[in-house]
């Protein structure tokens, strides 16, 4: 409704390729058959809470064990973050992070 009212003259159509509780890996998994076949020339991009494990961050000291399994999501999130707009930007498609 914003860009249809603020944009009359375009012809813009929206698309959500989003899954609620999905992450980076559901998306890279699914990426070639059901993001791709859009053909979008922009797209929005928003992981992350599913991405790094929210039970990692609980209140009080954690013990080394999380700590390694904070930085090992940390890490992977990074990495599928970075493919996935590879991907897209391969495609032509311009990408906004969103946070």
């Amino acid at each position: 409704l914003f860009l249809a009212t603020r944009f009359p003259e375009r012809n813009i159509l929206l698309l959500n390729a989003g899954i609620a509780g999905d992450n980076l890996e559901g998306a890279l998994r699914r990426y070639s058959w059901d993001v791709a076949p859009k053909n979008a020339t922009f797209a929005t991009v928003m992981f992350g809470m599913n991405d790094v494990g929210r039970s990692f961050y609980q209140p009080g000291e954690p013990d080394a064990e999380t700590l390694q399994k904070r930085e090992t999501s940390l890490r992977l999130y990074r990495e599928r973050l970075e493919t996935l707009t590879k991907r897209l930007r391969a495609d032509g498609v311009q990408v906004v992070l969103v946070s």
